[in-house]
């Protein structure tokens, strides 16, 4: 392929990645040279925002408290439900990290 053709496949290559992209994240990229760069962007981008992700789901984790009114069934689901969001963000806990938690989490 001669450099045109390069050209003409990359600029076909941003704007089909700019077609899926949020607003918020396409204004990130508006001024990428490349689609390489481009890329580069949206996947530093990306991180952040999976850094962000799991620092919030450990933040209600950290912050779920049984009340005396609620059911325990309830609040295992609850529980279950975070555990497997942070599985979901590539962040396992064993089972004794998970039983410290719930018992943390019980009433006086």
């Amino acid at each position: 392929m001669d450099d045109d053709d390069w050209e003409e496949l990359d600029a076909l290559t941003m704007s089909t990645i700019r077609l899926h992209l949020v607003d918020s994240v396409y204004f990130i990229v508006l001024d990428s040279k490349n689609s390489k760069e481009l890329w580069k962007k949206v996947c530093k981008h990306m991180r952040r925002k999976l850094q962000q992700t799991k620092c919030f789901y450990m933040r209600k984790l950290y912050d779920l408290r049984m009340k005396d009114s609620d059911s325990v069934a309830s609040h295992l689901n609850e529980f279950n439900a975070l555990c497997s969001q942070l599985q979901d963000q590539k962040m396992t806990m064993d089972d004794e990290l998970k039983s410290a938690f719930l018992l943390c989490m019980l009433p006086a």
